[in-house]
């Protein structure tokens, strides 16, 4: 399931696009490393959570960390789990081509779960703090890259440029 950075929750998301934390930041960099004609992609990273109620939620079992996967051309659209941390991922096997789609996620594991963290923001209610069973709490920005795709295709050119100095700046003339 991809999620829209437009979208919006009842309930306070530590996400950049909510503000619904303060400065608190939940963050994804990824390295995707491909065997080109192998179809096998590795995804090696990190995730960052700055808030430290939700990391309690995570080592209680509370909630889990992972990453989504989206990729339209194979279908794939999964939730690998992930610890905090350090992040690899194998892909192999042909999972993925095209345009593929990753966002670290902090998801519930369970109902009726308060959100307590001092950086939400005051705007929400005690009775907006409750998620449940596969809500939301915290999202990165999504990341994306090309998979399974020749990267530097040769590319021919039908044209030839060259300089004249008797054109005006800015002036082109085509000779066909």
């Amino acid at each position: 399931m991809r999620v829209k950075q437009s979208a919006s929750f009842p309930y306070p998301v530590l996400a950049d696009s909510t503000g619904d934390y303060g400065s608190k930041r939940f963050q994804l960099s990824l390295i995707p490393q491909e065997q080109i004609g192998a179809g096998n992609v590795f995804l090696s990273g990190s995730l960052a959570l700055e808030d430290e109620s939700i990391i309690t939620l995570i080592e209680a079992g509370k909630a889990r960390s992972g990453l989504m996967i989206h990729c339209r051309d194979t279908y794939l659209d999964d939730f690998e789990e992930s610890k905090i941390g350090e992040v690899s991922l194998d892909l192999a096997g042909g999972i993925v081509r095209g345009k593929v789609y990753v966002r670290g996620v902090v998801v519930a594991q369970q109902d009726c779960i308060k959100l307590q963290s001092p950086a939400i923001n005051s705007e929400f209610p005690e009775d907006a703090r409750l998620v449940n069973a596969g809500d939301l709490i915290a999202m990165t920005e999504e990341l994306s890259f090309e998979a399974g795709l020749e990267k530097l295709a040769p590319m021919e050119s039908i044209f030839r440029l060259r300089r004249q100095d008797d054109l005006g700046e800015g002036v082109f003339q085509l000779d066909l």
